[in-house]
Order: C-alpha cells, then structure tokens, then sequence
C-alpha cells in the first residue's frame, strides 16, 4: 500500500476506536454513523489499494479493521454485517497468507473467530472453525510475549469449548446456542 493509503488507513482505524471510547455500548446513532463512515473510508481504501503493489500484511490489516467495523455494527446478531465481515476476513487472510506478520495474522485470527462465533448460532462446524483461529492466535501472541492478548484467547477458549458439546447436543435436539464477543486491536 502507498503511504497515503496506510496513513488513511490508520486514521479511519483511529477514528473507529474513538468512536467506541465515546460510546462503549456502540448504541448510539452517533456510533451508528461514524462508523458507516469509517467502513466507507476503509472500503474505498481496499479499493484503492493495488494488491500487486502492496504490501499484504499491510493491506490485510484494512481489511482485518473492516471485519472488525461490520463486526461492531451487527452487535453480534446482524447477519447480513456479519457476513459483509465475513467477507472482510476472508479477502485479509487471503492476503496475509504466506507473509511474516503473525502476529497481524494472530489478531485477524482472533476476530474473525469471534465473528464465526456471532453468526453460529449453535452450528458446531463454525464453532470448530471458531476454536481452531482462537487457538492459533493464543499460540502466537504466547510466543509473541502479550500476555494480554493471550489472556483474552484463552478466556475465549474456555468459553468455546464446553459451548461446542453444548451446541452439538443441542443442533442434535434442534436448539441454537448465544455467545459472548471480544476483540483484539
């Protein structure tokens, strides 16, 4: 990415996180419309950005901060800004794939686990898709020395884990499961 696009980037990125200290409940239509607008800023960067001219790891992280956006609007039960993070994700990991960022690729790992999560409703399958990304990013940010990013994988962890026999009864049974979110900056 060109430096004006990683600086756009950082800014728009910047301004979603002062748009939650604002309003730590993300409830309000001020939240609401800042964050449209730091979606759009992020979008027409991705947009902009050359994939053969940049840097992966780079434009991986817009990418990774769209996810995280959509994620913040769906409230964890919006499905169709869920699956718009969705889509976020899955184009920053094709990106980050094979670079040297893991720690990047650890945090994308994280919240796009937690997006899984959101959009399982008790579907074992994205659970397990959710766990396996929870527990790669534990491994990384544990070799990376953050101890505070370990802390909120393993939290997640240990939450995931009894939900998914839980969710495995209860797909069997025909009931849907509710998870908690968190994410990694």
């Amino acid at each position: 990415m060109l430096p004006d696009l990683i600086a756009r980037r950082d800014r728009a990125a910047d301004r979603h996180d002062e748009a939650k200290r604002r309003d730590p409940t993300q409830t309000s239509p001020q939240f609401a419309a800042e964050a449209r607008a730091v979606m759009e800023e992020l979008d027409a960067i991705c947009r902009a950005a050359d994939p053969g001219f940049s840097d992966p790891a780079e434009l991986a992280k817009a990418y990774r901060w769209l996810g995280d956006a959509w994620f913040d609007v769906a409230h964890g039960h919006d499905r169709a800004a869920l699956l718009r993070g969705v889509t976020a994700y899955r184009r920053a990991e094709a990106l980050i794939a094979g670079t040297d960022a893991p720690v990047e690729a650890a945090k994308l790992a994280f919240n796009y686990a937690n997006t899984l999560r959101a959009l399982a409703a008790g579907n074992p399958t994205l659970l397990q898709a959710a766990m396996r990304r929870y527990r790669t990013a534990a491994g990384v940010f544990r070799g990376h020395g953050l101890a505070d990013l370990v802390a909120r994988a393993e939290t997640q962890l240990a939450i995931l884990e009894p939900q998914i026999g839980l969710a495995r009864g209860f797909a069997q049974q025909g009931v849907r499961t509710v998870s908690v979110h968190h994410f990694a900056r």
